[in-house]
């Protein structure tokens, strides 16, 4: 072994981390050939959608950008000193992807042969910490006949946040009334992603709550507090600051596809003794949710809801305000009740 890494050092540019070697010398093993000496360095700009703290390592994969997409080379780098690194690679047309705070994910995934098999690699939802969220990113250049090559990375995750409720029943025969009981979380959670986009044609294979709250899709896993928050206390004509984020995977939907599963931020309560649900359909008519963004939602309750939670809300039922951006370093999360 100790004779492997030294020929596959001089082969192929590692910088640090030798603990995945074995997991690379076994996919060169399967074509029995290792990958082409070095033939230029080409400076790689590092360009962020987002202002995630980084803290965690590099991983470059450079790819032949033809038919069989071959793997070129890979580095390793533990922490990033800037936003400009060092890409070693052969001449010619490539394909890079670029991973951040991957993590013990490598040990799964391994060293990818070719970039059709880096895109058959999966991310899942209960594997990520969005404070430190796992960032991808591709783009094409040509090794050797550049200056410098850059590549947009931000994360898969994306996040809802829930900034406020009210139950206005001003001018209703229940005005008055409060909501108890309260409860917020997503329906229709896409937990699996592909790591190389763009996804925005690729359907989901793996969700959680589908068509309502779920507790045995998340009990015991991280999953139940990215998905849900329980609100004590009464929501009522005064405005309620929540300040919860929610966590998801992109979730894309076809023109057309009326049977797909829409995500869904629910606001679930009790209101004169019966349980009312409040379903908004994040982006649906914007093509779902994607990868990266940050929704910000605001809902002011008019009328009483439906019986169903991924039902259809009655018009005038509910005034909902979204926005949406790109990822942003994470608000700090207060739920502040009157």
């Amino acid at each position: 072994m100790r004779l492997a890494i030294e020929v596959l050092s001089r082969k192929f540019p590692l910088i640090s981390s030798l603990a995945i070697l074995p997991a690379f010398f076994l996919e060169c093993s399967k074509s029995g050939e290792l990958p082409s000496p070095v033939e230029c360095d080409t400076p790689l700009d590092l360009r962020y959608t987002s202002s995630v703290l980084l803290g965690g390592a590099l991983d470059l994969f450079v790819f032949d950008d033809d038919a069989s997409g071959r793997l070129d080379s890979y580095t390793h780098i533990n922490e990033a000193g800037g936003s400009i690194v060092s890409l070693a690679s052969k001449k010619g047309k490539k394909r890079i992807l670029l991973m951040a705070n991957a993590g013990k994910r490598l040990y799964d995934w391994g060293v990818f042969p070719s970039f059709t098999a880096a895109g058959t690699a999966t991310a899942r939802l209960e594997d990520e910490n969005p404070e430190q969220p796992l960032l991808c990113g591709t783009s094409a250049f040509e090794a050797g006949d550049i200056e410098r090559a850059g590549v947009v990375i931000s994360p898969i995750l994306s996040r809802i946040r829930l900034k406020s409720i009210q139950c206005d029943f001003h001018g209703r025969t229940y005005a008055g009334l409060t909501m108890s009981e309260v409860k917020a979380y997503l329906t229709n959670v896409c937990t699996a992603a592909s790591l190389a986009p763009p996804d925005s044609l690729i359907s989901g294979t793996e969700y959680v709550n589908i068509g309502g709250w779920a507790d045995g899709d998340t009990s015991g896993s991280r999953l139940w507090s990215m998905l849900r928050c329980d609100i004590p206390g009464q929501i009522g004509a005064e405005k309620v600051t929540v300040g919860k984020s929610f966590y998801c995977y992109p979730n894309p939907i076809a023109v057309g596809n009326s049977r797909k599963h829409v995500t869904k931020l629910v606001i679930e309560g009790t209101i004169g003794g019966h349980t009312y649900y409040y379903p908004v359909a994040l982006s649906a008519s914007s093509g779902g949710i994607a990868r990266g963004s940050d929704y910000e939602v605001s809902v002011t309750i008019t009328q009483l809801g439906t019986d169903d939670p991924d039902g259809s809300l009655a018009a005038g039922a509910a005034s909902v305000e979204i926005s949406v951006n790109d990822w942003k370093d994470k608000a700090e999360e207060t739920v502040t009740f009157n």
